[in-house]
């Protein structure tokens, strides 16, 4: 990755060493993509690395891997929900055409019997 990188939520480009890239890759894909984070955050957490203790890295990597996984879960119910309104909306929408089909049907042989009714009426007479 070049020493300076756009974060997916902006056009910023934030200052990215390349040792730091090096060293810590997987947490600076984490705080590129974290959701709650503003662009001098993230350039905050990326000058911050290397100072780091390892301890709170990992304390950060478990912040933001939680916050990835808990709104991926969000996402996968909010998908789950949608698709469970789509397909009750669809389940209804087959519904009202079997139930109009069935109307004209029923329509249909109403007329015919009402025609064969009229015509042994007039065949009566």
């Amino acid at each position: 990755m070049p020493d300076d990188a756009a974060s997916p939520q902006s056009n910023i480009r934030l200052v990215i060493p390349q040792s730091t890239q090096e060293q810590f890759p997987e947490l600076i894909a984490l705080i590129l993509h974290s959701e709650s984070m503003n662009e001098e955050e993230r350039q905050y957490w990326i000058d911050i690395l290397p100072d780091m203790k390892e301890e709170q890295r990992t304390q950060l990597r478990d912040i933001l891997v939680s916050e990835r996984d808990q709104l991926a879960d969000i996402d996968k119910k909010f998908a789950l929900s949608r698709q469970e309104t789509i397909n009750t909306e669809q389940i209804s929408e087959q519904r009202m055409q079997r139930a109009k089909l069935r109307a004209e049907k029923e329509d249909a042989v109403r007329q015919q019997e009402e025609a064969a009714a009229q015509q042994v009426l007039e065949e009566m007479d």
